[in-house]
């Protein structure tokens, strides 16, 4: 009988390779090809690997845009001091990136000043918001102190979300003001296949339990205006909210504790992947006297990757180079 010869390729050492047997019989010696290239095959590859590189880094920029996430929380106040006060601040943990804030109502109480400033704590890097120089309703030019039981409504949009350390008062040289505290958990956000999953959490610096209540939650079809999310918006009412599941009635969370919940997407609303919808979260003290919170959390459409005309110039001088010296190094064959 006579056996037929069965050649195929493998890669040993870098070196391409041919195994030799029968077609009945697989099991054969191994030998270098005729014309495999030697010490041009890595050298090849290795051009190859940096064309692949260079593609890589110039892309992963743009596609990290593709699916940015955003964080509005808005906070409506109440200076429950029982004295005048110059300004608020609410203190963060780490540096997130503050995109824009809001700095009150133009014809209610609101501050002519916003700082954001980096500090280091025993936490690590903090960043402090601070909203100074109050002006009235009947809108003074000068700052006038804000009296007791007055509301300001103040606001930041956040690139990614972050703990709250703590939220007060101020008095005229930017300290504390005696029983200026406004105690609020932190909130996180993440997606997870049509799921949006809420993280409440205590990270307050007094290491005290904390109690709050989730009034609620409602779906946009895209995002809010950061001068939109407050009480006097009458799409916010509290007869409007839904349940969040599993935040029913007061919530007690320990120091450095976090409680999570989960909120489905309509599905009608997952339709479109360029028109992610909105998700308001509203939360607050129990009683309504001291703070209420409404954090939205949304994800930008999605973007394409842009690559400059400079990086394209440069890809395609890798092309050309590596395409050159792989014809270069090509096996010739003499002509008859």
């Amino acid at each position: 009988m006579t056996s037929a010869l069965v050649v195929k390729e493998v890669v040993c050492s870098g070196q391409p390779l041919q195994t030799r047997g029968d077609a009945g019989n697989q099991d054969g010696g191994v030998f270098p090809t005729e014309n495999a290239p030697t010490e041009n095959y890595e050298e090849d590859h290795k051009m190859k690997r940096l064309l692949i590189s260079t593609l890589m880094a110039a892309l992963m920029p743009g596609a990290a845009c593709l699916a940015a996430i955003i964080v509005d929380v808005n906070k409506d106040v109440c200076n429950g001091t029982g004295q005048p006060v110059f300004g608020f601040k609410i203190v963060l943990l780490g540096t997130p990136t503050v995109l824009s804030h809001y700095d009150g109502f133009p014809n209610g109480w609101r501050f002519a000043a916003f700082s954001q400033t980096v500090v280091a704590a025993a936490e690590g890097q903090t960043t402090i918001l601070q909203w100074s120089q109050p002006r009235s309703a009947g809108g003074a030019p000068e700052p006038v102190p804000l009296p007791g039981n007055e509301w300001v409504h103040v606001g930041y949009r956040l690139a990614q979300p972050a703990d709250v350390l703590e939220a007060y008062w101020t008095n005229e040289s930017g300290m504390l003001v005696p029983g200026g505290q406004i105690r609020q958990p932190g909130q996180f956000f993440e997606w997870e296949d049509g799921t949006i999953v809420v993280t409440i959490k205590n990270s307050l610096r007094d290491g005290k339990p904390l109690t709050v209540r989730v009034f609620g939650h409602l779906f946009w079809g895209s995002s809010m205006s950061l001068d939109s999310l407050n009480r006097n918006n009458p799409s916010l009412n509290d007869g409007d909210l839904k349940t969040v599941p599993g935040a029913e009635g007061d919530i007690t969370l320990d120091h450095n504790v976090s409680k999570t919940f989960r909120v489905q997407v309509p599905v009608s609303m997952l339709a479109d992947p360029g028109k992610p919808p909105a998700l308001l979260l509203v939360k607050g003290d129990p009683k309504k006297e001291s703070f209420r919170d409404f954090a939205q959390f949304y994800r930008e459409p999605p973007k394409v990757p842009a690559v400059s005309q400079g990086v394209l110039v440069v890809l395609a001088a890798l092309v050309l180079a590596t395409g050159g010296i792989a014809i270069a190094r090509r096996p010739r064959h003499a002509t008859i």
